[in-house]
């Protein structure tokens, strides 16, 4: 196990402060020669009575920061109210390699461009999709962002429709 794979869930902070102490992970790293990276690890608090203020928790002698992102398995949440998919992150993960590839392969054909975006960009879209409790809104924006790949590619303007493109190159809607 990695230590960034390591989720801890308390009700309280005295319980996750109890949690980070003794049961889990300072005195189970003594014991087998792990070292946390304090830099790393993050605490985040949800809910709609968040305090202003709370005690400050400790990793043996390191003290965790406050976050309101948090990144669990190549996912990145948002921690206010409730906790809920960044959509952003995904995007600009998506966008930087799609114009990666488009950058570098500017003399092959628009083919092998869409067959390049499909096989390297789309997994960054739909990576844990199906796990994760996404909104309407959500879903259309990761939609956006899988036409405007095939806009870039074939010369469209923004506010073309590209549904007859998907269909005629084989692609079902992002939704």
């Amino acid at each position: 196990m990695y230590a960034d794979d390591l989720l801890l869930v308390s009700a309280s902070v005295s319980g996750l402060q109890s949690m980070l102490d003794i049961h889990v992970c300072y005195s189970y790293g003594i014991d087998n020669n792990i070292t946390f990276n304090h830099k790393k690890s993050v605490r985040v608090m949800v809910g709609p009575n968040r305090p202003k203020s709370v005690a400050h928790l400790y990793l043996g002698n390191m003290r965790l920061e406050w976050a309101d992102n948090l990144e669990y398995l190549g996912i990145m949440f948002s921690a206010v109210s409730a906790l809920s998919v960044n959509t952003s992150y995904i995007k600009r993960k998506f966008y930087m390699a799609c114009n990666g590839i488009l950058g570098y392969w500017r003399s092959v054909t628009e083919f092998v461009k869409l067959r390049l975006v499909r096989a390297f960009c789309l997994p960054l879209l739909t990576y844990c999709v199906g796990a994760l409790d996404l909104t309407d809104s959500c879903i259309r924006e990761l939609a956006v962002c899988w036409n405007d790949s095939f806009r870039k590619i074939l010369g469209y303007r923004r506010h073309e429709s590209v549904k007859l493109l998907l269909y005629y190159c084989s692609e079902l809607p992002f939704e």
